[in-house]
Order: C-alpha cells, then structure tokens, then sequence
C-alpha cells in the first residue's frame, strides 16, 4: 500500500479521509498501530461514505497453510480511534502468542452456547440497542410485537449462530401460509435486520452470539436484482384519497365509537400530510398552541431524513390538538393505555379503518394511513401549490446542491399559507 493510504493516529486525519479510486472501498493504514486498517467505502448518492474499521493479520491455518485474515471492528465514529487501536493491538499481541483470533472467537462461541445465549436472548439485546436510540422509538413497538409473535415461537429457543437459512425460511413460510405475503416480507425483513445490526454495527452482539454470517440475508431473493423472490414484493402504491372519499371519511370518522385518540391521529394525518410515527408519537413539548401562529416543532431525532421539521398548524389542527393535550405540558400527545410507552401502536390506526370498512361504515375502496399523506401531497398540486412548497410541507429532502448547501429559507410562511389552503378545502367537504 502506497504511503499516501497511509493515515496518522489520529482523530482529524480519520475525518478527513475520503474515498479515492475506482474500486468498491478505499483502504487506509494507520501508522504505527500494525495491521489495523480504515475501510472508505464508494460514496452512496447522497455523498456520504461509511468508514469501517479492520484488522488484518496472517495466520496459519490447520493445514499448514498461511492465509491473511481480515477482522471487522465495527463502523467509525461508533468505534471510535482509540477503541479500534486499543482492538487492533490485542489482536497483534494475541497473534505474537501463537492465538488465531478466528480460533478464539470460535472458542467464544462455544462458550456462549454452553451458556445458553439464544436467539430470543439476541432479540432481546438488539431491542434494548434499540430502544436505547432515539432514532428508533418511532417504530420499535411494531417491529418487537411481528418478532416475538412470529419469530420466536419457532426461533426463541436456538443458538443464533446454528439458526440457518433453512430455519429461516421455515419461520417466514409459516406465516405465509396464513394467506399473509406482505406480514411474511416484514418478518424476513426484521430478521435480517437483527443479524445485520448484531455483525455490522454492534461488536459486543456479534462475539457474545458468535455470529459472521446472516443466515436471512438470501432468504426468499428473486432470480435477479429487481425480480420478486418467493414472497412477492411491495405492488405500487398509488392510492390518493378523492373529495367524496374524504367526505365518507370524516363522517366515519365522526360517527364511530373508536378510540378518540386514534380518530384524532387519523384526522390530524389528513390534515398536515406527515407520516404516521411522527404523528402518533407527537409529544406536547413539540408544540406551540398558544401562539398566534401555532407551530409543531419535530426535531431532527423524530423525522425520517434527521432533519428538524416545522409545521404550521391550521386552526382545526389546533383545536384537536389543544383537546387532547389539557393542561399537559409533556409526555404523548395521543395517550394509550394499552402500550409500554404511552403512545398509541403503530398498527393501531389501520386497524381502526380496516374495521369501519368491514362494518361499511367506511364505504370506499381500501386506503392506509399512509395514503393519507399521498392524498395531501396530491390535493396540494391540484390547489396548485408549486412543488418546491410541497416539498417543503411534506419534509422531503432537496438533495440538490442547492438544496443541502445554500438555502437555509425555512418557508415558515409559504407552508402556512399551503396548509391553509389544504384545511379550507377539506372543510368545504366536510358533512354539515
């Protein structure tokens, strides 16, 4: 490796190194820590690399063969320079003592079985991670209720390192055959996301359950890139809510005997275009109702691109909003009693309109909640609302250069005058 791939031990060379070449990542050696490597991967679209740290050493193996190995040490800033040394020179002093780290880690392995670490343990350690971010809360609830329903029944009790694809696809055929394609897709989904979190990006998961390789990462894949695989796929969802829809709508809404605040988190869905875990898990401290010009302040840990949003809120927002939070000052907006957090469950709003359909109380063809925030992005462009406003109401990022570097306008004003418009003509159809 050439001297300029070489980086200094130290924090700013580490931030500063950037991916050169052709190739699928760029590697760098830190000096004077033997063996230990930074990984820059090919920038993805939005310009951002991933950084991941390595250790390389050569080991000879049972056959007497000598063969380089490469060691993932998890991903920077999560591991941090001083941590990837500290690793890297444990491995080197392992290795000067005659110990295959390869070997250890098997060894480690052993012991966990004989411990009885289990997948239903490994759920659980990638939960409370979970749960420890931020990031996550918005639809962690969804995702342990499809685990511990659908996955550890059959999974809960094996070691996740002898969990194969075989025992995966099993587990997913099973709730296909249920007749349900689409919950299956979420659970493979889950499942690979629990094995990728544990060896990708959580050191301490990946040595405690012995895990290299993820046994659903082929699970159900399609001939080629774009097919659909053995589960289908996603259809395109299209689905936009028409002005008698939204009459039939609200009159549901109104004459049904379902939980106010999830009646309210459907309405309040309709009425701002933002999407449904921003919504649910909206806490009073985010909101300024009694302002002249009240506002609902996300910051940037509740928001689908980590930006802060802000939305003006039009009076019948307001008024909804004000009778659901009283006198509080913080804690959900939409309380349920029925969940750990206080929030009320993701799946708890489609539930509602699947019931008003069966019922026919709600008589239009089938939507979801999230074709509630379709519905306004498409009323706005019917109103003629240019598309740069609706952009900016709906929190889309504008990956423009443009965009992410120079306009910093917060386009308080021209969002407000959109939702304005929005909530005039939706009320002129509403039932009198």
């Amino acid at each position: 490796m050439s001297s300029n791939r070489t980086l200094a031990a130290k924090d700013t060379a580490i931030r500063a190194a950037k991916y050169r070449g052709r190739g699928v990542n760029t590697e760098y050696r830190v000096a004077g820590i033997p063996g230990l490597v930074l990984v820059v991967q090919r920038p993805r679209q939005d310009g951002l690399s991933t950084k991941t740290w390595r250790a390389y050493y050569t080991a000879t193996s049972e056959s007497s063969r000598r063969t380089t190995r490469k060691l993932a040490l998890g991903r920077y800033p999560a591991v941090p320079l001083r941590e990837a040394m500290a690793r890297a020179l444990e491995i080197r002093t392992a290795i000067d003592r005659g110990v295959d780290p390869v070997a250890a880690e098997r060894a480690e392995l052993a012991r966990a079985e004989a411990d009885g670490q289990t997948f239903a343990d490994l759920v659980e350690h990638y939960l409370a991670d979970r749960k420890a971010a931020e990031e996550a809360i918005q639809s962690l609830d969804e995702v342990e209720r499809i685990l511990r329903r659908d996955a550890l029944p059959r999974l809960g009790s094996m070691h996740p390192a002898t969990i194969t694809d075989v025992d995966i696809e099993g587990c997913v055929d099973e709730v296909a055959e249920r007749g349900s394609l689409a919950m299956a897709r979420r659970l493979l989904t889950h499942l690979r996301t629990v094995y990728n979190y544990a060896i990708k990006r959580s050191p301490t998961m990946r040595r405690r359950y012995g895990l290299s390789t993820n046994p659903a990462d082929l699970v159900g894949r399609g001939p080629s890139r774009g097919q659909a695989g053995k589960y289908g796929r996603e259809g395109r969802r299209d689905r936009s809510l028409s002005d008698d829809d939204i009459h039939a709508f609200f009159e549901a809404l109104n004459t049904c005997a379902g939980d106010p605040s999830t009646v309210a988190i459907l309405k309040v869905l309709l009425l701002t275009g933002q999407r449904l875990t921003e919504v649910r898990c909206m806490t009073a401290e985010e909101l300024r109702l009694r302002s002249t010009q009240p506002e609902w302040e996300l910051p940037s840990t509740r928001t689908k691109n980590r930006l802060p949003h802000l939305v003006p809120l039009t009076e019948p927002v307001r008024d909804i909003l004000k009778a659901h939070v009283g006198k509080r000052k913080s804690g959900p907006v939409f309380v349920s009693n029925s969940t750990s957090d206080g929030f009320v469950a993701l799946q708890t709003p489609g539930q509602l309109l699947n019931r008003l359909q069966r019922q026919g109380r709600l008589k239009v063809p089938r939507f979801t909640p999230h074709d509630l925030r379709r519905t306004v992005e498409t009323g706005l462009a019917a109103l003629e609302v240019p598309k740069e406003i609706r952009d900016r109401v709906m929190n889309h990022k504008d990956s423009s250069i443009g965009g992410v570097s120079y306009n910093k306008h917060d386009y308080r004003r021209q969002k407000r005058e959109a939702l304005e418009r929005w909530s005039s003509h939706v009320a002129a159809l509403l039932p009198p």
